[in-house]
């Protein structure tokens, strides 16, 4: 890293099982007064099953690791649709879209 050491930096590594994975993840400061940014997965008629619930298991995944620092949940993921309701995935499996893409506040 140029110009400083790795505590400098405000960046902390991680232990993972696997030592030669790591990555730089932001410290960031308890704030029992944030809200959770609200997280929106379009989906669509034949939408990629695993894609869709992947990602929503990233957030859900940091949420479970927040609460166990004593902090507020960082993330409220649903998803979306053109219109709210059931949506078949590419395996006939439905997913409930809980919100319609024109409810759906113009993304940061």
């Amino acid at each position: 890293m140029r110009g400083g050491s790795l505590a400098d930096s405000g960046l902390q590594m991680p232990v993972w099982p696997n030592a030669n994975c790591r990555a730089r993840i932001p410290v960031m400061k308890a704030n029992a007064s944030a809200t959770a940014q609200r997280v929106e997965i379009v989906i669509y008629p034949g939408f990629k099953l695993l894609e869709a619930v992947a990602r929503m298991s990233v957030f859900e995944y940091a949420n479970v690791h927040l609460e166990r620092q004593g902090r507020p949940r960082g993330y409220e993921v649903r998803f979306a649709a053109v219109q709210a309701g059931s949506v078949l995935s590419d395996l006939r499996i439905p997913l409930a879209a809980t919100s319609s893409l024109a409810d759906v506040a113009e993304a940061d």
